[in-house]
Protein backbone atom coordinates (compact mmCIF):
# COMPACT_ATOMS: atom_id res chain seq x y z
CA UNK A 1 0.00 0.00 0.00
CA UNK A 2 2.92 2.31 0.45
CA UNK A 3 4.34 4.40 -2.29
CA UNK A 4 7.49 6.52 -2.06
CA UNK A 5 6.86 10.14 -1.13
CA UNK A 6 8.90 12.63 -3.08
CA UNK A 7 10.02 15.89 -1.52
CA UNK A 8 9.41 18.97 -3.63
CA UNK A 9 10.03 22.74 -3.13
CA UNK A 10 7.83 25.87 -2.66
CA UNK A 11 7.41 25.71 1.19
CA UNK A 12 2.71 21.95 0.71
CA UNK A 13 -1.24 15.03 3.77
CA UNK A 14 -3.83 12.52 2.72
CA UNK A 15 -4.80 8.96 3.71
CA UNK A 16 -6.49 5.93 2.35
CA UNK A 17 -8.65 4.83 5.29
CA UNK A 18 -8.21 1.10 4.63
CA UNK A 19 -4.43 1.49 4.69
CA UNK A 20 -4.44 2.80 8.24
CA UNK A 21 -5.79 -0.54 9.47
CA UNK A 22 -3.29 -2.72 7.61
CA UNK A 23 -0.36 -3.76 9.83
CA UNK A 24 2.70 -1.69 9.11
CA UNK A 25 0.93 0.92 6.99
CA UNK A 26 1.07 4.58 8.08
CA UNK A 27 -1.81 6.86 9.02
CA UNK A 28 -0.24 9.56 6.86
CA UNK A 29 2.50 10.06 4.31
CA UNK A 30 4.12 13.48 4.00
CA UNK A 31 4.85 15.01 0.61
CA UNK A 32 6.90 18.12 1.38
CA UNK A 33 7.87 21.00 -0.86
CA UNK A 34 9.34 24.40 0.02
CA UNK A 35 10.53 27.64 -1.48
CA UNK A 36 12.34 30.71 -0.20
CA UNK A 37 11.76 34.21 -1.47
CA UNK A 38 12.85 37.81 -1.15
CA UNK A 39 10.19 39.78 -3.00
CA UNK A 40 9.82 43.35 -1.73
CA UNK A 41 6.60 45.16 -2.58
CA UNK A 42 6.82 47.46 -5.60
CA UNK A 43 6.71 50.53 -3.37
CA UNK A 44 9.88 49.33 -1.65
CA UNK A 45 11.96 49.51 -4.83
CA UNK A 46 13.11 52.67 -6.59
CA UNK A 47 13.34 53.15 -10.36
CA UNK A 48 16.73 51.44 -10.35
CA UNK A 49 15.46 48.41 -8.46
CA UNK A 50 17.22 49.36 -5.23
CA UNK A 51 15.68 48.44 -1.87
CA UNK A 52 14.33 51.51 -0.06
CA UNK A 53 14.59 51.52 3.73
CA UNK A 54 12.48 53.34 6.30
CA UNK A 55 15.44 55.66 6.94
CA UNK A 56 15.52 56.84 3.32
CA UNK A 57 18.47 54.81 2.14
CA UNK A 58 18.52 52.92 -1.15
CA UNK A 59 20.42 49.63 -1.22
CA UNK A 60 21.62 47.99 -4.41
CA UNK A 61 21.98 44.33 -3.45
CA UNK A 62 24.64 42.25 -5.18
CA UNK A 63 24.34 39.18 -2.95
CA UNK A 64 21.61 37.91 -0.66
CA UNK A 65 21.94 34.28 0.37
CA UNK A 66 20.30 32.30 3.15
CA UNK A 67 21.34 28.97 4.64
CA UNK A 68 18.39 26.66 5.34
CA UNK A 69 19.25 23.68 7.54
CA UNK A 70 16.10 21.61 8.03
CA UNK A 71 12.31 21.45 8.00
CA UNK A 72 10.48 19.78 10.90
CA UNK A 73 6.79 18.78 11.04
CA UNK A 74 5.19 18.06 14.42
CA UNK A 75 2.26 15.67 14.88
CA UNK A 76 0.38 16.15 18.14
CA UNK A 77 -1.05 13.09 19.92
CA UNK A 78 -4.55 12.01 18.89
CA UNK A 79 -7.53 13.34 20.80
CA UNK A 80 -9.93 11.17 22.77
CA UNK A 81 -12.11 10.17 19.80
CA UNK A 82 -11.42 6.60 18.63
CA UNK A 83 -9.87 6.25 15.20
CA UNK A 84 -11.36 2.77 14.74
CA UNK A 85 -14.91 1.46 14.96
CA UNK A 86 -15.25 -1.09 17.80
CA UNK A 87 -17.88 -2.85 15.67
CA UNK A 88 -15.15 -3.45 13.07
CA UNK A 89 -11.97 -4.23 15.07
CA UNK A 90 -8.58 -3.49 13.51
CA UNK A 91 -6.41 -6.42 12.34
CA UNK A 92 -5.21 -8.60 15.21
CA UNK A 93 -8.31 -7.97 17.34
CA UNK A 94 -11.89 -9.16 17.67
CA UNK A 95 -14.93 -8.59 19.86
CA UNK A 96 -14.44 -5.04 21.12
CA UNK A 97 -16.68 -4.06 24.05
CA UNK A 98 -16.56 -2.33 27.45
CA UNK A 99 -13.43 -0.34 26.54
CA UNK A 100 -11.26 -3.24 25.39
CA UNK A 101 -10.79 -5.68 22.49
CA UNK A 102 -9.84 -9.35 22.44
CA UNK A 103 -6.42 -9.77 20.84
CA UNK A 104 -5.69 -12.79 18.65
CA UNK A 105 -3.15 -13.95 21.27
CA UNK A 106 -5.84 -14.02 24.00
CA UNK A 107 -5.07 -10.71 25.71
CA UNK A 108 -7.74 -8.15 26.63
CA UNK A 109 -6.31 -4.88 25.34
CA UNK A 110 -7.77 -1.49 26.38
CA UNK A 111 -8.74 0.93 23.62
CA UNK A 112 -5.96 3.45 24.49
CA UNK A 113 -3.30 0.75 24.04
CA UNK A 114 -4.75 -0.19 20.67
CA UNK A 115 -4.78 3.48 19.68
CA UNK A 116 -1.13 3.82 20.71
CA UNK A 117 -0.25 0.73 18.67
CA UNK A 118 -2.09 2.03 15.61
CA UNK A 119 -0.47 5.46 15.99
CA UNK A 120 2.98 3.92 16.24
CA UNK A 121 3.84 5.76 19.48
CA UNK A 122 2.69 5.35 23.07
CA UNK A 123 2.34 9.06 23.83
CA UNK A 124 3.75 12.49 23.22
CA UNK A 125 4.31 14.45 20.04
CA UNK A 126 5.95 12.97 16.97
CA UNK A 127 8.39 14.96 14.86
CA UNK A 128 9.59 14.32 11.33
CA UNK A 129 12.67 16.28 10.23
CA UNK A 130 13.86 16.59 6.65
CA UNK A 131 17.41 17.94 6.21
CA UNK A 132 18.06 20.70 3.68
CA UNK A 133 21.60 21.92 4.42
CA UNK A 134 21.66 24.29 1.47
CA UNK A 135 22.45 27.95 0.84
CA UNK A 136 19.94 29.56 -1.53
CA UNK A 137 20.48 32.65 -3.66
CA UNK A 138 17.44 34.81 -2.94
CA UNK A 139 18.23 37.20 -5.80
CA UNK A 140 18.18 34.42 -8.41
CA UNK A 141 14.37 34.40 -8.78
CA UNK A 142 11.18 35.59 -7.14
CA UNK A 143 10.99 32.20 -5.39
CA UNK A 144 13.78 29.64 -5.10
CA UNK A 145 12.93 25.96 -4.49
CA UNK A 146 14.64 24.38 -1.50
CA UNK A 147 16.58 21.22 -2.42
CA UNK A 148 14.80 18.71 -0.21
CA UNK A 149 16.16 15.17 -0.46
CA UNK A 150 14.02 12.26 -1.70
CA UNK A 151 11.84 10.72 0.98
CA UNK A 152 11.13 7.03 0.29
CA UNK A 153 8.91 4.98 2.57
CA UNK A 154 8.96 4.81 5.52
CA UNK A 155 11.03 7.99 6.03
CA UNK A 156 8.03 10.30 5.59
CA UNK A 157 5.39 8.14 7.32
CA UNK A 158 3.27 9.95 9.90
CA UNK A 159 1.38 8.51 12.90
CA UNK A 160 -2.23 9.13 13.82
CA UNK A 161 -2.87 12.53 15.37
CA UNK A 162 -2.86 16.09 14.10
CA UNK A 163 -0.05 17.67 12.11
CA UNK A 164 0.05 20.76 14.29
CA UNK A 165 3.19 22.77 13.45
CA UNK A 166 6.03 23.20 10.98
CA UNK A 167 9.44 24.74 11.59
CA UNK A 168 12.31 25.80 9.35
CA UNK A 169 15.79 26.05 10.88
CA UNK A 170 18.01 28.80 9.48
CA UNK A 171 21.77 29.21 9.46
CA UNK A 172 23.76 32.10 7.96
CA UNK A 173 22.50 35.13 6.03
CA UNK A 174 24.97 36.85 3.68
CA UNK A 175 24.41 40.29 2.22
CA UNK A 176 26.59 42.45 -0.03
CA UNK A 177 25.90 45.59 -2.05
CA UNK A 178 26.07 49.35 -1.89
CA UNK A 179 24.04 51.82 0.14
CA UNK A 180 23.00 55.23 -1.21
CA UNK A 181 21.34 58.19 0.46
CA UNK A 182 17.85 58.50 -1.02
CA UNK A 183 17.26 61.80 0.78
CA UNK A 184 18.81 65.21 0.25
CA UNK A 185 20.80 64.98 3.49
CA UNK A 186 24.06 63.95 1.85
CA UNK A 187 24.77 61.24 4.41
CA UNK A 188 26.72 59.13 1.89
CA UNK A 189 28.95 59.97 -1.07
CA UNK A 190 27.29 60.00 -4.49
CA UNK A 191 28.93 56.69 -5.41
CA UNK A 192 27.46 55.09 -2.27
CA UNK A 193 29.12 53.00 0.42
CA UNK A 194 29.83 49.27 0.35
CA UNK A 195 27.83 46.85 2.47
CA UNK A 196 29.12 43.39 3.39
CA UNK A 197 27.55 41.34 6.19
CA UNK A 198 27.67 37.71 7.24
CA UNK A 199 24.94 37.17 9.81
CA UNK A 200 24.80 33.92 11.83
CA UNK A 201 21.06 33.68 12.47
CA UNK A 202 20.95 30.25 14.16
CA UNK A 203 17.20 30.72 14.48
CA UNK A 204 13.92 29.15 13.37
CA UNK A 205 10.69 30.26 11.77
CA UNK A 206 7.53 28.37 12.72
CA UNK A 207 3.89 28.24 11.65
CA UNK A 208 0.83 26.37 12.96
CA UNK A 209 -0.88 23.53 11.06
CA UNK A 210 -4.23 21.81 11.53
CA UNK A 211 -4.15 18.61 9.48
CA UNK A 212 -5.75 15.56 11.17
CA UNK A 213 -4.31 12.12 10.44
CA UNK A 214 -6.62 9.19 10.99
CA UNK A 215 -9.23 6.85 9.62
CA UNK A 216 -11.51 9.65 8.43
CA UNK A 217 -8.86 11.35 6.30
CA UNK A 218 -6.87 10.50 3.17
CA UNK A 219 -3.37 9.20 3.85
CA UNK A 220 -1.42 11.63 1.69
CA UNK A 221 -0.57 15.04 3.10
CA UNK A 222 1.06 17.51 0.73
CA UNK A 223 2.65 20.37 2.64
CA UNK A 224 3.96 23.32 0.66
CA UNK A 225 5.98 26.00 2.44
CA UNK A 226 6.93 29.52 1.44
CA UNK A 227 9.68 31.16 3.45
CA UNK A 228 9.64 34.92 2.79
CA UNK A 229 12.60 36.99 3.90
CA UNK A 230 11.47 40.40 5.11
CA UNK A 231 11.81 43.56 3.05
CA UNK A 232 12.35 45.30 6.41
CA UNK A 233 15.78 43.74 6.66
CA UNK A 234 17.61 47.11 6.88
CA UNK A 235 14.81 49.33 8.18
CA UNK A 236 15.70 51.79 10.91
CA UNK A 237 19.44 51.35 10.45
CA UNK A 238 21.91 54.16 9.88
CA UNK A 239 23.71 52.90 6.78
CA UNK A 240 26.21 55.76 6.95
CA UNK A 241 27.81 53.95 9.92
CA UNK A 242 29.36 50.46 9.98
CA UNK A 243 26.85 47.68 10.58
CA UNK A 244 27.31 44.61 12.75
CA UNK A 245 25.62 41.23 12.29
CA UNK A 246 23.60 41.88 15.44
CA UNK A 247 22.06 44.94 13.76
CA UNK A 248 20.45 42.70 11.13
CA UNK A 249 19.90 39.33 12.84
CA UNK A 250 16.71 40.19 14.74
CA UNK A 251 15.17 41.97 11.76
CA UNK A 252 15.88 39.00 9.52
CA UNK A 253 13.79 36.67 11.69
CA UNK A 254 11.30 38.93 13.49
CA UNK A 255 9.68 40.18 10.29
CA UNK A 256 10.13 37.20 8.00
CA UNK A 257 7.24 34.78 7.45
CA UNK A 258 6.67 31.07 6.98
CA UNK A 259 3.44 30.35 5.11
CA UNK A 260 2.21 26.73 4.86
CA UNK A 261 -0.53 25.30 2.68
CA UNK A 262 -1.84 21.74 2.79
CA UNK A 263 -3.76 19.54 0.38
CA UNK A 264 -4.88 15.94 0.85
CA UNK A 265 -4.74 13.03 -1.57
CA UNK A 266 -5.27 9.29 -1.72
CA UNK A 267 -2.22 7.17 -2.34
Amino acid sequence: MRSPSSSRLALALLALPACAFDPGDPWGVLDLSAEAAFAPAAGRLDAQGRLLTSSSYAVALDTLTLEVRAVTVTVAPPTGRLSFDPATPPPGYSLCHSGHCHADDGRLVPYPEIEAELAGAASGAFTLTRPVEATVDLLAADAVPLPLPPCPAPDCDLPRGVASAVRVDLGTLTLTGRAFDASAAGRLPAEGAPLALTVPLDASLAAPLDAPLGADHPVGLALALRLSLTERLLDGLDLSAPLTPADVADRATDHSTLTPSTTRFDL
